[in-house]
């Protein structure tokens, strides 16, 4: 991909993101073509309920219904989700 597509992917997660009042602050780095990120901050009201957890599965939901790259999610000491798929060859 190209830097450009990287970022115009990344948009449409930080779009998505930015609907919810539960959270503060995210923080997005579109480092390469290859790589970017982004980190969610939560308010103080919303750090310890359940609203993170839920997050995260629609992230996960929104990320497989973006496509267009490998994306991982993870925190909040659990499993994390990755949709990179890679074959090896024995």
């Amino acid at each position: 991909s190209t830097l450009e597509q990287m970022n115009a992917l990344v948009k449409k997660m930080e779009t998505y993101l930015s609907g919810f009042k539960e959270i503060r602050q995210f923080q997005t780095s579109v480092e390469s073509a290859r790589r970017a990120s982004i980190h969610i901050y939560f308010t103080k009201e919303h750090q310890k309920s359940g609203f993170p957890y839920t997050l995260k599965a629609n992230m996960i939901s929104k990320a497989l219904q973006l496509g267009g790259g490998d994306w991982s999610i993870y925190g909040l000491q659990d499993q994390g989700f990755s949709n990179n798929v890679r074959e090896n060859a024995g």
